[in-house]
């Protein structure tokens, strides 16, 4: 999985780093101080271990020989993967869930709300999954602030529900969405999930909604209908 963004160069003393507008403990499945990835800056490829800056958040260490080669711009095309992700299914087959369609093909939307916070990553997985919100975290085995995306993209991947290779960070600029897309909205240091369906947003806080600020729309995940 490909995590994209833009960023700039920052240079500390004779340090370069690209920061990552996001909370990477997001996607890690995991949460973990010690983050390793491969990188690729406007095509110039090279793997490090991420820098801390506290509580989820990273910066991507430039090595000077790279720097040197890439433009001088505020707008780098930035993507990276985890070089190690844990497997939440790793002893598992889709067998031990047997009532829950697989690889199914989604043709609507029908609505689940969360009963509290906290469960928005297992709301999106029911809704797109089409089974319940209590089948959605047994699939997952994670309670209420444990849904992580990281979680919810292995969570597709067992239950053979196609997606993008790709989780496309847009860092609240106008974007024409896919018909189908998790929503990644700003909601304080993570991110509140939901769901995109043919141009409505399916919210299991709100309801159905016909609009959606794209100033708060942080990325998306593209989901395959076939």
């Amino acid at each position: 999985m490909n995590f994209i963004f833009k960023g700039g160069i920052v240079q500390e003393d004779h340090r370069y780093f690209i920061t990552i507008p996001f909370n990477v403990w997001e996607v890690s499945v995991e949460k973990s101080e010690d983050v390793s990835v491969e990188v690729t800056v406007d095509g110039l490829k090279f793997e490090t271990p991420l820098i801390s800056n506290g509580r989820g958040y990273f910066s991507i260490p430039v090595p000077e020989e790279i720097q040197m080669k890439l433009p001088d711009t505020k707008e780098l095309n930035v993507s990276f993967q985890l070089k190690e992700v844990m497997n939440i299914f790793q002893d598992e087959n889709v067998s031990a869930f047997d009532d829950v369609p697989v690889g199914r093909k989604i043709e609507q939307i029908h609505l689940v709300k969360q009963p509290w916070d906290g469960l928005c990553g297992q709301a999106c997985v029911a809704m797109l999954a089409n089974v319940s919100l209590q089948k959605a975290c047994e699939i997952m085995k994670c309670r209420e602030w444990q849904g992580n995306m990281g979680k919810v993209i292995q969570t597709l991947d067992y239950l053979k529900i196609p997606h993008a290779d790709k989780l496309i960070y847009t860092g609240g600029s106008s974007v024409e969405l896919p018909k189908l897309a998790i929503i990644l909205e700003k909601m304080g240091r993570f991110a509140h999930y939901l769901i995109h369906f043919d141009g409505k947003y399916f919210d299991m806080n709100e309801g159905v909604l016909e609009h959606l600020n794209h100033e708060n729309i942080l990325g998306y995940l593209e989901i395959h209908q076939e």
